[in-house]
């Protein structure tokens, strides 16, 4: 038994050589750039109103802020997810009809949606939440490509405005732009 374990362990170290010289020849850093997470950025729209009609909400989003955790040189960024949440303690069979934009172009429109579908975070590509009345813009997400390729990364201008019922209104919107950073080095 412990001629085979020797054996065993002296093939195994063999094969772990083997497979490091393999990678160290392999891998080209140049070739294969690393992939971070961005550090996720969000707007939040706080919605307090005695009427139905909320005005319309502005939030302002650095995009520079997805690097705030990355020391490595930036190749470029892709976003990947938007999420959204609604947190809300007032009225418990809350509906949206709302609009959002980010720098005027449209992100996501909600008919009739019920606050409690997005009571968790969720991703707004969700293909359950089109049947509840929440439609996201193809073009938004390269839309914010397009943004993240500049550098340095603009602030954008998101904007939500619309209808809630019942009112009075007391509830907050999150939505947060996931991403991902890819490095040289």
């Amino acid at each position: 038994m412990k001629a085979l374990s020797k054996t065993f362990a002296l093939t195994l170290a063999t094969l772990h050589l083997g497979l490091t010289m393999v990678c160290m020849q392999g891998c080209d850093l140049a070739m294969n750039p690393l992939i971070f997470d961005g550090t996720p950025v969000e707007a939040t729209f706080p919605v307090i109103s005695p009427v139905t009609l909320f005005p319309p909400l502005v939030y302002s989003v650095d995009l520079e802020d997805i690097l705030s955790e990355s020391d490595n040189a930036v190749d470029s960024i892709k976003a990947y997810n938007i999420t959204m949440l609604i947190d809300n303690p007032g009225a418990a069979n809350l509906a949206l009809t709302c609009n959002m934009t980010v720098n005027g172009d449209t992100l996501l429109t909600m008919n009739n949606t019920p606050a409690s579908a997005l009571a968790s975070e969720r991703t707004i590509f969700d293909s359950k939440l089109t049947a509840l009345g929440l439609s996201y813009s193809p073009t938004i997400v390269p839309t914010i490509n397009g943004y993240l390729k500049q550098n340095p990364k603009p602030r954008v201008t998101v904007l939500v405005s619309g209808v809630g019922t019942p009112a009075p209104l007391n509830f907050t919107i999150h939505v947060k732009l996931y991403s991902q950073v890819f490095t040289g080095s």
